[in-house]
Parts: structure tokens; sequence; C-alpha cells
């Protein structure tokens, strides 16, 4: 930022860039810069809003998450919720999954991507038997609210989400989805 041409107004940082600046100070801070952060993730500027949101998010760890739920849902700008979507995989919980698999059904493809591989990162992520999942993930294998929405998925018209969803089901060994992944060899 510091090399930035000056603005037409002289300025040599603009109002957002000045707030981008001054999240990104107050973010060290931790627990205590939670009310400041609070105060930006309702700003006009979605670059401000995704700033707070995911600084938010990380330093409140789940009780930030239901703070940032509602706003999320009603948030008008993809990259902002995809933005935290990827904040998202760090923070483990019933909660956090929840809030993610209410964007399941997103009509953004790459949301809808980031959304089914935040789900499979938050389930545990069974990869192969012999790893450890993370402290507080779910136990592999558990319910999870993504399952019934990522095996529909499955037959979305969009290449890229059967494949994430594939992916998923795979790793989590869902065999709910064994009649439906038969049908996708015909594909």
């Amino acid at each position: 930022l510091a090399n930035r041409p000056p603005s037409p107004r002289g300025n040599s940082l603009s109002a957002a860039d000045q707030l981008l600046s001054a999240i990104a100070a107050i973010r060290p801070a931790g627990l205590l810069s939670l009310p400041i952060l609070r105060d930006f993730i309702s700003h006009p500027d979605s670059l401000v809003r995704e700033t707070a949101l995911d600084a938010f998010v990380a330093t409140g760890g789940e009780e930030a998450v239901a703070i940032a739920a509602p706003l999320l849902k009603q948030e008008p700008d993809v990259n902002v919720i995809h933005g935290v979507m990827r904040r998202l995989k760090d923070i483990p919980g019933a909660p956090t999954s929840e809030l993610v698999a209410s964007f399941l059904n997103h009509p953004d493809e790459d949301l809808l991507i980031s959304a089914i591989q935040t789900s499979l990162s938050l389930s545990g992520n069974n990869d192969d038997q012999f790893s450890h999942s993370r402290p507080g993930r779910q136990k592999a294998n558990a319910k999870s609210p993504a399952d019934e929405p990522i095996i529909a998925a499955l037959a979305d018209k969009r290449w890229r989400v059967r494949a994430a969803a594939l992916e998923y089901v795979a790793k989590r060994r869902l065999f709910a989805a064994k009649p439906t992944v038969i049908g996708l060899l015909d594909d």
C-alpha cells in the first residue's frame, strides 16, 4: 500500500485501504479486538466486510461463528462468504458444520465447491485409516449435516460440483451414496 500512487484527492490511501490497515493492526490484540471487528462486519464495502469477518471468526472461534452466521446467510457478495468459508475449516463444531451445510444448495459453483470441501475438512476427512483427526473434529463417519445435501450434489449438472461431491462421499465412505455413485459410472 505504501507504494501506491497518491489519489486525486492527495491521500495515498483510500478510506477502505485505511480501514483494512486498521483491521490488520488490531487483529493481534486477540479477543480484545472483537468489539472493534464487530463494528466492521456490516460495513458497506465488501472487502472490508470480508476482512473483518475473517478476522472476527479467526479470533473469536466457535462463539464468533454464532454471531457471524446470520450475517453470512444474508451476505449478497459470494466473495465475502467464500473468504470466510476458508477460515471455517479451522473452527470445528456443530454450529460451524451447520453454517457450512446451509451453503450446500448455493447457486454459485465456486462457493458450493468450497462448502463441500469445508464440510469434508470439518467432518474429519478420514483420508486414510491410519491418520488421526485433529482435536475437535467430528469422529470419522459420524453423521454430518452435509452428508445428504452432498449426496444430492452427485446429480448436479456441473462436473466440478459432482467431482467435489464424489471426493467427499469417497473420503467419508458414505455407503448411502453407493447407488448414486454407481449411476455416475454411466456419466
